[in-house]
């Protein structure tokens, strides 16, 4: 069975469970349905690869997959061309040991939780991010809106893991790398995010769900769910 194949919760499916909009039937069908392949995931897929097997190696299917036309074919290849190369040039030399030295794509099981990490060389994991954020400061405002800290918690928990890395490189002109590394603060923050999400799945796992085929799902007006205090009229409320 493969890695995409197997039933096991990864990070991706937890983070379905978190949001301000949290709604538990629009969570659990978001986390049955998966997240559809799109072109800036392609890109991000041919840098993975390319940091895998080598540039030399690389055969860039996602992209030859998302991308139809020649020329914006050939960009999204030489983009992730270009980042893979500016990871090598700008990161610190624990870095590229640990790229050099690691395993790349290793997958980790438990009864319950399954991890794909891009690399991890003994206890060390490393995770390579791409982002459109053209300065640091506009990427660590991405950080938890894409519930990072949770996959990082995800990968140490299940990996088994005593450091990790997210290796960050922007699409932006020069692409700058940022080599992230997360307090113990942000540590706890994302265990307690983890646990939030893992217990609002364990409560939603046997919801039944129509079996149409729906993108979104409307509750009703509130003010058919409320109960109105101190003389509120929720009638205008939807």
């Amino acid at each position: 069975m493969s890695y995409r194949s197997d039933s096991r919760i990864n990070a991706s499916k937890l983070k379905c469970f978190l949001g301000r909009d949290y709604d538990p039937i629009q969570a659990v069908m978001d986390s049955r349905q998966g997240i559809g392949e799109t072109q800036s995931m392609a890109v991000g897929t041919g840098l993975h690869e390319i940091m895998e097997v080598g540039v030399e190696n690389a055969k860039f299917e996602a992209i030859e997959r998302m991308y139809k036309t020649k020329g914006p074919r050939e960009n999204a290849i030489q983009l992730a061309k270009d980042m893979a190369q500016a990871i090598w040039e700008k990161s610190p030399s624990h870095i590229i040991h640990h790229i050099e030295h690691g395993q790349h794509e290793q997958e980790f099981y438990t009864d319950e939780f399954k991890a794909l990490l891009d690399v991890v060389d003994g206890s060390t994991g490393m995770d390579f991010k791409t982002t459109s954020a053209a300065t640091l400061a506009e990427f660590k405002r991405d950080f938890f809106k894409y519930c990072l800290e949770v996959q990082e918690h995800h990968y140490r928990k299940v990996a088994k893991l005593d450091r990790f890395y997210f290796v960050v490189v922007s699409k932006a002109k020069g692409h700058p790398v940022w080599i992230i590394e997360t307090t113990v603060k942000c540590l706890e923050y994302g265990e307690a995010q983890w646990e939030l999400a893992y217990q609002r799945y364990k409560e939603t796992e046997n919801l039944e769900i129509p079996t149409m085929a729906r993108e979104a799902i409307i509750t009703a007006p509130r003010w058919w769910t409320e109960t109105p205090s101190n003389g509120e009229d929720l009638s205008t409320f939807y």
